[in-house]
């Protein structure tokens, strides 16, 4: 009888620091602390959903914060609403609390964000919910010191030193960087540099939960290296090539020489929006490989210089040769009548007769 009322003692004793164990996870507070509880809601394409808590009655204010990353977050007080065009982001929701005073040692609530969600694959799944707990721990206060009475002697009791301070996590930096990273867009950043950014905000939104202040700092500190370090894409030297490409094919007369160019230029258009720098490169020095293979071609088409000739001054020679002739010809002929003109004055038509100068003396 005396083994079995061991036994149940050790199986009570066993059951009970079981039932101690959740507890040892909850968020702990004494009165007039503030704490925050994260509820992760896991890689979604959207959410939605809202927070409840089973005793808000523990909390003298209550405050919610979603961080959806790369989605749009429409979320306003205990509701989760976000969403995006297809592609995942990690999504907390921070409840942050201020114990009331009034609060009793050992009260607990439960908060519980209940939502549905959609993966990339616009699945949609319901039902889901993740929870986390909040328990009042009210300090006890050392017993006065006092001396002992009537006559016998007492052993003093030696004085205990101050209580810790409880260390309370500033959030500040934190959420101050993770708000500027859920202000950014994918858009005309590189891919590689985005993808260290959507690293570093995973990393960062999941310290909200620490009790580490050194590891709260430090995801803040890689979150804004990693803002720092996004890379903008640089579309001018395709862009170039292309306005360089339309100007050429916009002449009839080289539409034979244009077959690769076209392809090339089909290629480039469609990385203008690509986060691939290495590719948007690549298709840059195809279409300036194809430009200068195609003026290559044209100078070889040029008249070299020494045989240039003018076709319209061609036309103009002939005209002035026969002018010069008809003025040459008409000169002469001027030339000849003046000429014989000339004789015919000096020619003495008089007529002959006999004369004899003695008939007039």
């Amino acid at each position: 009888m005396k083994k079995f009322s061991k036994l149940m003692a050790v199986l009570v004793a066993l059951l009970m620091a079981l039932a101690m164990i959740p507890s040892a996870y909850a968020e702990g507070g004494a009165p007039g602390e503030t704490v925050s509880v994260s509820l992760y809601l896991g890689n979604v394409a959207s959410a939605d959903g809202n927070v409840s808590l089973s005793d808000p009655g523990i909390f003298s204010s209550v405050s919610y914060d979603v961080y959806a990353g790369s989605l749009t977050n429409g979320s306003s007080g205990n509701t989760i609403f976000c969403y995006g065009s297809g592609e995942t982001a990690d999504v907390t929701v921070v409840v942050t609390g201020t114990i009331s005073p009034s609060a009793a040692d050992g009260a607990s609530c439960t908060i519980t964000a209940h939502y549905s969600y959609s993966d990339a694959s616009f699945n949609y799944i319901e039902g889901q919910s993740t929870s986390d707990s909040v328990t009042v721990s009210v300090p006890v206060a050392p017993p006065p010191s006092g001396g002992g009475g009537g006559g016998g002697s007492t052993t003093p009791t030696p004085p205990s030193g101050p209580a810790e301070p409880e260390v309370k996590i500033d959030f500040s930096e934190l959420n101050k960087q993770i708000g500027e990273a859920n202000a950014l867009s994918a858009e005309g950043y590189t891919d590689a540099s985005w993808a260290t950014l959507s690293d570093a905000l995973s990393k960062a939104n999941a310290a909200l939960s620490s009790k580490d202040q050194k590891a709260v700092d430090q995801a803040a500190k890689d979150l804004q290296a990693a803002i720092a370090a996004l890379v903008k894409m640089d579309y001018t030297a395709l862009q170039q090539a292309i306005e360089k490409s339309e100007t050429l094919l916009s002449s009839d007369k080289l539409s034979g020489l244009v077959k690769d160019l076209l392809s090339a230029l089909e290629d480039g258009k469609g990385l203008l929006t690509s986060g691939d720098q290495g590719a948007v490169d690549a298709a840059a020095k195809s279409l300036e490989d194809t430009l200068l293979a195609i003026q290559q071609e044209l100078d070889a088409m040029k008249v070299p210089e020494d045989d240039f000739c003018n076709i319209s001054i061609h036309q103009v020679w002939p005209i002035v040769f026969f002018i010069s002739l008809a003025l040459n010809v008409a000169f002469v002929v001027l030339a000849v009548i003046y000429v014989t003109r000339r004789k015919k004055n000096r020619k003495d038509n008089t007529p002959l007769v006999d004369y004899d100068i003695g008939d007039d003396l």
